[in-house]
């Protein structure tokens, strides 16, 4: 069991597992696939071999599998967070890791196990934002009223959804309801279809609760409780009933808006006297109710036939009986559980809200950092999501966690109290989102946005009434280039509605509210930022608030934001997901002897080729790199590509035997390099090698913004005009990442990472506005395995990374640098760097950052290309979080394809009129001369390493180890089969 290793170092002490080792981790048992120190399941070295403690509570069952080993199929049946606790030096004491195995969240799905404390969450995988009956792009939809002369509009708006609450919105306590708003909402989505031809999915609000306090008259009240299952009875089979060939997924159900929020306010107060506390919940007759509302509702007629006929029901009851418990925990999981067999292809969640950590004021706090969101909001709402029970048994896990902002436009007398939000507030928001999100491995429903937005100057605003239904929601999240930057671009009359200074951070009324982020470009629109923030459905309106299209009772904006989603829809909307086209199983070639070829060297490359020197000077395989994500990798560039190039492999002219080797040279000249820049080291990331390289100290902490003096993030800025390439990155100052890999030689410097000064210094570890440097000499005993679920700069002295022997951060000032938005460092192999390269690979395979105004237009001299329709990856975005090309275990491909698209600009591309030298020309050259010779391996080592098809360069200097990219290029050839002379 660990961390009691099964093998011994040199002094006889426990220390490391070998390739075959089982060991055990908080109840699983995981097999090593190779020689490793990291905790079992926690990364490639590892394989699940079985669960191996199966008793599990009515709130957290064990995992079914490991963070590792995901699948890439939107059909996935299985979902693994993976959590350690251990101590830490902040006042909250637990930290969490937060590792996610693909969570495409499925009915089929058996178990999840959260626990949730300490630092907000990492992931090293993105929360995968598939839902069923969702379309593949951020969804956007509007509240109705079901009146059908608005059909018209809401068809022309491009909308994926409309929503509905049923009933009365408060549980209709003591009635038993026909379920009429559901069957008039799923009707006019129909018609909707009929007009535009694209699908329009229903929603359905549904209250089982009094939600404006905590139900406790409804939920402990016996007949009432009943009455309530069997609305969410009727209303769930209702909806279910509606399948058919043209709509797999009929609808979408959301739970109880405001109901959760009440409850955590009230937490230790008038909910923890009606319903008791983890531990120690107040009885329930949850079970007898269930079934007795199964039993009143068996002749309740869906269609022609009654739901007995129907549905099992003796077997649901059973179910009932074996899977809930009598207490509140209980109650939240029968209606999940009612869902999930009622209407099984249904989606559903519950509902958080901007209130929910206690009260709704905290959002307009000037927070530091993320931490600081996760400390004032996030963890306790996590917290409470998990220990009343509503995410944690995934045999019943609802399918998304939907978060109410207010129900009113910002601006409006009945929200500006406490709502009126800014850009400040947006991202904290949104960040609250993610964390929450983040750490329960749920996507997540903006659930009744007010869709208000700031009429400019120039806007015509007709009927739209600004004193009453402004807002900024409408003009964050789809933006308006006629404010963009300058706050006095918005009318007069919005800017003027007055606030309350004590609520605002001394902001008076809206002018000052939205001063209080300056130069904030409300030009830009957000949807990349809410997609980053696990968001895959906007739902905007409500009864009062503005929709997409007015209601009897909303405003009206004059179109305004239906004309904004109607051009986002014909933009192509912002994805979240690719369809995943290429795949292990997809031809790499059109040859099928090379395919079957490359397939076959897979032990051989792990074992021999990818190799990588232990501290203690042996070699071992690389845990990094693996020839089967190589093999994905090559596939995408070599088919795929970026923009207009793709790696070369085929000269359509040659017959298959001659191709065959130019592909493999061309593959061997690569991976040479690759052996010799990163995977002799096994790292990622970049490494600190700042020593004697003209800093002020050696291993300054600052080495994350650019080593040799380089600043990594201005590549891509026009040195003259200061502007930036249009396809770099935005330049991000809030960024706070740490890379995964660092040097593991004995004192070696810790990962690189990124942190706001105003995070650093809140810590205490800025001096003049410096960090400082890394002491190589300070011992410490040394560990096995670390808590990565902290920032580096969080961590614990001698505890910074895994087998840490000696070294320490010195925050004395000493670098001269601060490290604020120095998050582009070198990644993958043959390393990525710098805001730009970022920027390329997330436009034309991620979720591209690139304004769509741009698109099939020259800026700056740059002809931009308009991003792919179905980007290979637009589940990653890799300028939001560059670190995935190494964290990402559901991606291990992208660590190469960093590396792949480095070559496929600046060697395949390699053009210089002084050397005469072509790379397509000198591979062919090189294989129909019969591979005799180092020329053409030569030239390649001096273009990836210093710049020229030279051993030495001018200015850079000679090539490093040219004799080892040699042997390296040698090995791999005959690995694969060829013989080079």
């Amino acid at each position: 069991m660990y961390p009691n290793w099964p093998q011994k170092d040199w002094a006889g002490n426990p220390s490391y597992a070998t390739g075959g080792d089982q060991m055990q981790y908080q109840g699983v048992a995981y097999k090593a696939n190779w020689w490793t120190q990291s905790i079992p399941g926690s990364d490639g070295s590892w394989t699940f071999v079985k669960n191996c403690d199966v008793t599990a509570s009515s709130s957290v069952a064990p995992s079914s599998v490991s963070a590792v080993s995901s699948s890439k199929s939107s059909s996935s049946s299985s979902l693994s967070v993976i959590v350690v606790s251990s101590s830490s030096k902040s006042s909250s004491s637990s930290v969490v890791v937060v590792s996610s195995s693909a969570p495409s969240v499925s009915s089929s799905s058996s178990s999840v196990s959260l626990v949730i404390s300490g630092y907000y969450p990492t992931r090293a995988n993105p929360v995968s934002l598939k839902v069923k009956g969702w379309p593949s792009d951020l969804a956007m939809g509007s509240v109705t009223d079901n009146n059908a002369t608005a059909n018209d509009a809401l068809a022309a708006s491009g909308v994926d959804s409309i929503f509905a609450n049923e009933g009365n919105g408060t549980g209709d306590r003591g009635q038993v309801i026909v379920p009429n708003v559901t069957a008039q909402t799923i009707a006019q989505a129909r018609n909707i279809e009929n007009v535009s031809g694209a699908k329009v999915l229903p929603v359905i609000g549904v209250a089982t609760a009094d939600v404006s306090g905590i139900g406790a008259e409804d939920i402990l009240d016996s007949a009432n409780l009943v009455k309530h299952f069997q609305n969410l009875i009727r209303v769930a089979a209702t909806v279910q009933a509606n399948k058919d060939s043209a709509h797999v997924n009929p609808g979408a159900l959301v739970l109880n808006a405001g109901l959760l929020a009440q409850w955590q306010a009230n937490q230790n107060g008038s909910f923890k006297t009606a319903f008791g506390s983890a531990g120690n919940w107040v009885a329930i007759d949850v079970k007898q109710a269930v079934k007795d509302a199964l039993t009143n509702e068996a002749n309740y007629a869906i269609g022609s036939q009654s739901l007995a006929a129907i549905y099992n029901l003796n077997s649901l009851k059973a179910e009932v009986d074996s899977a809930l418990q009598n207490n509140i925990t209980g109650w939240v999981q029968a209606h999940n559980l009612l869902i999930k067999r009622l209407s099984p292809d249904v989606s559903f969640g519950w509902v958080a809200s901007v209130s929910s950590p206690g009260n709704s004021n905290w959002v307009h706090t000037d927070f530091a950092g993320l931490q600081d969101v996760w400390d004032a909001a996030a963890y306790s709402v996590s917290t409470f999501a998990n220990s009343i029970g509503a995410y944690t048994t995934n045999t019943y896990r609802p399918d998304f966690l939907a978060f109410d902002k207010s129900a009113d436009d910002g601006f409006s007398p009945s929200a500006r109290g406490n709502y009126a939000f800014g850009a400040k507030e947006w991202e904290n928001y949104l960040n609250y989102v993610r964390q929450v999100t983040d750490s329960l491995s749920i996507p997540a429903m903006l659930w009744q946005i007010p869709g208000g937005h700031l009429a400019s100057v120039s806007e015509s605003t007709g009927s739209y009434n600004l004193a009453n239904d402004s807002g900024t929601a409408g003009t964050y999240f789809m933006g308006d280039k006629t404010i963009g930057t300058v706050v006095s671009n918005i009318r007069s009359e919005v800017l003027s509605i007055p606030l309350n200074a004590s609520t605002y951070a001394g902001a008076s009324n809206v002018n000052a509210l939205l001063q209080q982020t300056p130069g904030y470009d409300w030009g830009a629109s957000a949807l990349r930022r809410a997609a980053y923030s696990n968001v895959f459905a906007i739902m905007w309106g409500s009864k009062a608030g503005t929709g997409v299209v007015p209601t009897a009772t909303s405003a009206t904006d004059n179109g305004w934001l239906k004309n904004k989603i109607a051009a986002n829809k014909a933009a192509g909307g912002m994805p979240l997901y690719g369809s995943g086209q290429l795949t292990t199983a997809s031809a790499i070639t059109t040859i099928a002897q090379l395919n079957s070829d490359l397939v076959s060297v897979e032990s051989a490359m792990n074992n021999q080729a990818f190799l990588y020197t232990t501290p203690s000077n042996t070699k071992e395989p690389s845990n990094v790199y693996k020839w089967a994500d190589f093999l994905v990798a090559l596939n995408a560039m070599h088919n795929v590509g970026v923009g207009p190039t793709k790696f070369w492999l085929i000269d359509p002219t040659k017959d298959n035997a001659t191709n065959a080797k130019y592909a493999k040279v061309a593959i061997a000249a690569f991976l040479a390099q690759s052996m010799k820049e990163t995977i002799q080291y096994d790292a990622c990331d970049e490494n600190n090698w700042s020593i004697n390289t003209g800093d002020p100290v050696n291993y300054p902490i600052s080495a994350s913004c650019g080593q040799l003096q380089q600043d990594y993030a201005s590549y891509g800025q026009d040195p003259i005009t200061g502007r930036d390439n249009p396809y770099s990155c935005p330049r991000n100052p809030k960024m706070e990442i740490t890379a995964n890999t660092n040097a593991k030689w004995y004192g070696a410097p810790g990962p690189l990472f990124t942190a706001p000064d105003r995070v650093l210094a809140k810590k205490g570890l800025l001096v003049n506005g410096s960090v400082g440097y890394w002491d190589y000499s300070a011992w410490f005993p040394a560990v096995t395995t670390v808590d990565k679920s902290a920032q580096a700069y969080l961590r614990e002295e001698g505890k910074v990374y895994d087998g840490q022997k000696a070294g320490k951060f010195v925050w004395n000032g000493s670098a001269g640098k601060s490290i604020e938005g120095c998050g582009w460092w070198g990644r993958g192999v043959i390393q990525t760097t710098g805001r730009l390269n970022f920027g390329k690979l997330n436009h034309f395979l991620g979720r591209s950052h690139v304004d769509p105004a741009y698109a099939g237009k020259v800026v700056d001299g740059i002809a931009v290309t308009p991003a792919p329709a179905d980007p290979l990856y637009a589940d990653m975005d890799l300028c939001s979080n560059p670190q995935l090309v190494c964290s990402s275990t559901e991606h291990g491909e992208i660590k190469w394809i960093a590396g792949l698209f480095f070559w496929m600009n600046e060697v395949q591309g390699y053009h210089d009129p002084a050397y005469n030298w072509d790379y397509y020309a000198q591979l062919k050259a090189y294989v129909d001369g019969g591979m005799k010779g180092d020329a053409f391996i030569n030239a390649v080592s001096g273009i990836v390493n210093r710049g020229c098809p030279d051993s030495t360069c001018p200015i850079s200097g000679a090539v490093d180890g040219l004799a080892d990219r040699k042997a390296h290029f040698i090995k791999v050839l005959q690995i694969m089969g060829l013989n080079p002379q």
